[in-house]
């Protein structure tokens, strides 16, 4: 329940950010570019200042189990695991930074088109995460997992196939990519 919660909330963020970062890229002009900048320091000084009111709750340091990296390499699973969430992890990271310079540095597209792709995600993420949470109980993670991993590759050759395309059909395909991307979000 939590983590769908916070999913949600992390992309209503997410959303304003995008909204910001479009309008900022349509502008143009360095001083809009530094209020984003200002604007996101500030975000990250309230949330500093937000985690220094929580209380401390930890129970003592326990002592540590002996083991080495040796014994954790060598369980073949664990590194397939390893793998896919590392493979999750930069998935997760390509919205953030390379849709935005990719739709806009090499395609030419406009500015507002990343902002757009920013707030369909949110609005998915936030009405669609606390439904996906609760339709994985009692699934197999790791299966979740390589769907969500197919859902990204999908999305990347969406994406790439707007690289030869006209403006318009590029803008729609990057928006298709950013729908099918948000699926692997999910």
């Amino acid at each position: 329940k939590w983590f769908g919660f916070l999913g949600a909330l992390r992309n209503v963020g997410f959303a304003v950010g995008g909204l910001a970062a479009g309008l900022a890229l349509t502008i143009g002009t360095r001083v809009a570019f530094d209020t984003v900048v200002a604007v996101n320091a500030a975000s990250y000084l309230a949330a500093l200042l937000l985690l220094l009111a929580v209380p401390e709750t930890r129970p003592g340091h326990a002592p540590a189990l002996p083991g080495t990296w040796g014994t954790v390499l060598a369980d073949a699973r664990y590194r397939l695991l390893v793998v896919n969430q590392l493979g999750y992890s930069l998935s997760m990271m390509v919205l953030n930074f390379a849709i935005p310079v990719y739709a806009v540095t090499m395609l030419g597209l406009p500015g507002w088109l990343t902002g757009a792709v920013f707030t369909i995600n949110t609005v998915m993420v936030g009405f669609g995460q606390g439904l996906v949470v609760k339709g994985m109980t009692g699934r197999v993670r790791w299966r979740i997992l390589v769907a969500a991993q197919v859902a990204f590759g999908v999305s990347f050759v969406v994406l790439w196939g707007a690289g030869g395309a006209t403006p318009w059909f590029a803008t729609a395909l990057v928006l298709l990519g950013g729908i099918v991307y948000t699926g692997g979000e999910l």
